[in-house]
């Protein structure tokens, strides 16, 4: 799951299964509320990043 901009955000009851590398990449900075989620599973439960997750999807809009 990724989040860039979203604000209020609220994740309950999620399970990581096993081989889930990353299951939550964030923004830096970003403020989320979890509640009964299970991410022992995944290599890596959460990571704070810069990135863009868009630069790979050709779409009209974007000029190439």
């Amino acid at each position: 799951m990724r989040l860039d901009r979203a604000k209020d955000v609220s994740l309950r009851d999620n399970v990581a299964w096993p081989g889930t590398d990353v299951f939550l990449s964030m923004a830096p900075g970003m403020k989320i509320f979890q509640a009964a989620n299970e991410f022992g599973a995944a290599r890596t439960p959460s990571k704070e990043e810069e990135m863009d997750p868009w630069k790979g999807i050709n779409t009209p809009d974007r000029p190439r």
